[in-house]
Order: C-alpha cells, then structure tokens, then sequence
C-alpha cells in the first residue's frame, strides 16, 4: 500500500475527523514530512477536507460531509 493509499484509508475509516498527530500514530510507518505531503496531495485531488487552521486543522473524507 503506497503512503497516500494509507494515510486516506485511515481517513476514510474514521467517524470522527483527524488532525495530524491522529494520523501520525495510526500510520508509524511514515514520517511527518510525508504525512504533510501526503495530506496536501490529497487535499489538492478532492479526496480530502481541511478543516480550520494551524494546530487545530484536521482532515476528514469528503463523503463525510
């Protein structure tokens, strides 16, 4: 499973939205870093939502909404 691959299907599972910190302890197999790219990439293809700014950001799929 490729990073992007894990990271969304993390997302897409949960019933509650995610901040990074969430992610970064379901997926320990990636770093921060790619986490970060890999929330931007699906962010920016639609598979994903950003919600609020700074610490408080979390991610959510857009199905969900």
């Amino acid at each position: 499973m490729t990073s992007p691959e894990r990271v969304y299907s993390v997302i897409e599972r949960s019933l509650v939205k995610l901040g990074k910190s969430d992610i970064m302890i379901l997926c320990l197999e990636l770093s921060q870093k790619a986490i970060e790219r890999v929330l931007k990439k699906l962010a920016d293809e639609g598979k994903i939502v950003k919600v609020g700014a700074g610490k408080s950001t979390t991610y959510a799929d857009v199905k969900r909404l």
